[in-house]
């Protein structure tokens, strides 16, 4: 499938059709990102951004250039490349860029995925200012959302909330957080086959399942406590095995052992 979808972007650019070929290149980015395909995802993500650069400026491109530079941030942060870029300052540098270029006209859809992922690299990178301001942007970001009629994208930020709240120290902040995101994409509000909303709630079962490991059990109710986050674990396990997740599935197995 991801061929198919590369094959189809170079048809289309070589038609005259830049601009959906551009498309097709990212979508393809994502399938091999997905599997953890990291080279190839990385000359799909050149092509697109090599024919970005050689394009006027246009509404269109400058979206399509936002998720380019997030296509690299994910390449930098998840890849071992060939120079100092490959590392999580860089994957930073990608995604600061991919923020800079947002404007409040954006869709709520693009603003959540740049937000998410600036934070994620944040977080990962650890230190306190690094972990504040990653909370900083996904506030920043809830709020426009809602501002915005979009409390689905906002709700998608919860989860990035709570693993900051963690980190940081507060896991009673973090549980309120992902209980309030689990109640809002099980709702039955959204499709039973609804891909994105399986996601987040499977990685909203993930943390659930982790926060045995930052939070100690009241007196007589460790086991319980470790029973209930393997349960959780293992629903988030189903959901990634099942969508072929094999990145955030072997995470979930971690955190199974760890428990």
């Amino acid at each position: 499938r991801r061929s198919q979808a590369a094959r189809a972007a170079r048809h289309l650019v070589e038609a005259g059709e830049v601009d959906p070929g551009i498309e097709r290149y990212l979508h393809a980015v994502d399938q091999a990102l997905r599997v953890g395909a990291i080279r190839e995802a990385l000359t799909l993500a050149d092509r697109a951004m090599r024919l970005l650069g050689e394009l006027p400026d246009s509404t269109l491109r400058r979206s399509l250039r936002i998720r380019a530079l997030c296509a690299v941030g994910r390449i930098r942060w998840l890849g071992n490349g060939p120079d100092e870029r490959f590392t999580l300052p860089g994957a930073l540098v990608a995604f600061q860029e991919a923020r800079s270029l947002l404007r409040p006209t954006d869709a709520p859809e693009l603003r959540a995925m740049v937000v998410s992922q600036l934070a994620g690299v944040l977080y990962e990178i650890g230190d306190l200012p690094s972990l504040e301001a990653a909370l900083s942007e996904l506030s920043e970001a809830s709020r426009m959302l809602l501002a915005q009629g979009a409390p689905a994208m906002a709700a998608r930020l919860l989860n990035d909330q709570a693993a900051v709240y963690v980190r940081i120290g507060d896991p009673v902040r973090a549980a309120h957080l992902l209980e309030e995101s689990r109640r809002f994409f099980a709702s039955g509000r959204f499709p039973s086959d609804d891909e994105e909303v399986a996601i987040e709630l499977a990685e909203t079962e993930h943390q659930l399942a982790r926060l045995p490991l930052h939070v100690a059990a009241r007196q007589g109710r460790q086991l319980d406590a470790i029973a209930l986050g393997r349960a959780h674990a293992q629903e988030a396990a189903a959901t990634f095995k099942r969508l072929g997740m094999r990145r955030e599935l072997a995470h979930v197995t971690e955190t199974l052992g760890r428990l």
